[in-house]
């Protein structure tokens, strides 16, 4: 059968399961006639894809599970594979639910809902958003896969494993600040509010400001190495010395690179207004390098993940359209064959006429 479902576990608990299909098929599904995904028997329904879906995905092959209408991804594909951070949860089946509500939103398992008969018994150990990855120790990659399992489990123990989901195109986390400072300050007309701080090594300077009304100038200077020791552990380059960086704007956010180690001050200056004070808020992250560079492959890894099952996605798409159209050109290429038979009698005949004619003539004249 086509069990291209939302698949309720709380269904479980009268004699049949409706699982919802997809788009041109309607089929309930008897828990006690349904084919499991073990046995990868012929006892199938045309069309079907669930089964199909489960071996391709067992044995890697992502394209063709996407191509048969799976709705995960490769990064789902890779989580279910490698189980990293699998937890096991023991629940105790005594009826036909276990009190949990699976949906293939995702293409895996996914908790939707935890029935409130099960609530005291499940606890937080199983939370919504929580992928069932296996049962008994056997990993599944659909939801159909996990419903089939559990609905022929006899009452007793259950073993799960489960995972956290991520989220879908989740940003990658933000490098900690080995130095921050935010606040506000008010500057009369010339006056500055400076603020110094030391950078152990080659670093980015991450900074934001905003004046309420008008302009302020920003302004970030090397003044000096640290002392001899950690001067020659800091590191860097000839570079970066003096006066790096002066703006003047209403607000303005943005990074600056610091190559050497050393003590620097930042510097929010209204010294070029003659009579008007200024309100100005401001925030100072300093950032190690390497942290930095770390965060940036993290992101170039997500925008390639992401691209990637993009990518996979149209070729699933373009396989099902190829798969739609060829029997539509084979159809063509038969009427083709077909009318090109017809022309070549035709033609044939007209040859045959021709010789009839000319004959015809050679016997009147």
């Amino acid at each position: 059968a086509d069990f291209y479902c939302r698949a309720d576990l709380t269904a479980l608990r009268s004699d049949t399961t409706t699982v919802v299909p997809r788009a041109g098929y309607t089929t309930a599904v008897s828990h006690t006639d349904a084919p499991t995904v073990a046995d990868r028997s012929s006892h199938f329904m045309e069309p079907y894809s669930a089964h199909s879906i489960e071996r391709a995905l067992r044995e890697g092959d992502v394209l063709r599970g996407l191509s048969l209408g799976w709705q995960g991804s490769f990064v789902l594909h890779r989580l279910v594979q490698h189980g990293d951070g699998e937890r096991r949860v023991r629940l105790e089946k005594r009826s036909r639910s276990i009190g949990l509500d699976l949906c293939n939103e995702r293409g895996v398992a996914l908790v939707r809902s935890i029935h409130r008969s099960a609530a005291a018994a499940i606890g937080d150990e199983i939370r919504p958003g929580d992928v069932v990855r296996s049962v008994d120790g056997q990993v599944y990659f659909t939801c159909e896969a996990v419903v089939e399992v559990l609905r022929s489990h006899r009452k007793g123990e259950i073993s799960l494993g489960l995972l956290r989901a991520p989220a879908a195109a989740s940003p990658p986390p933000e490098p900690s600040a080995d130095w921050s400072e935010a606040g506000g300050v008010q500057l009369r007309a010339g006056e500055n509010k400076s603020v110094a701080f030391a950078a152990p090594g080659p670093a980015v300077l991450q900074y934001s400001f905003r004046a309420a009304a008008h302009d302020i100038c920003f302004r970030v200077t090397y003044v000096g190495e640290l002392d001899a020791r950690e001067s020659a552990a800091a590191g860097g380059s000839g570079l970066g010395r003096g006066r790096l960086l002066d703006v003047r704007a209403g607000s303005r956010e943005g990074s600056l690179a610091l190559p050497n180690g050393g003590r620097y001050v930042a510097a929010l200056d209204n010294s070029h207004s003659l009579l008007r004070s200024k309100d100005v808020s401001f925030e100072l992250r300093l950032l190690r390098k390497a942290s930095v560079l770390a965060a940036e492959r993290r992101g170039a890894s997500a925008r390639l993940e992401t691209e990637l099952d993009g990518r996979a996605q149209r070729a699933a798409e373009l396989a099902r359209h190829i798969a739609i159209t060829e029997p539509k050109l084979a159809a063509l290429r038969k009427q083709l064959g077909e009318v090109e038979a017809t022309l070549q009698r035709a033609r044939v005949d007209q040859r045959e006429n021709e010789r009839l004619l000319r004959e015809g003539q050679l016997r009147l004249a």
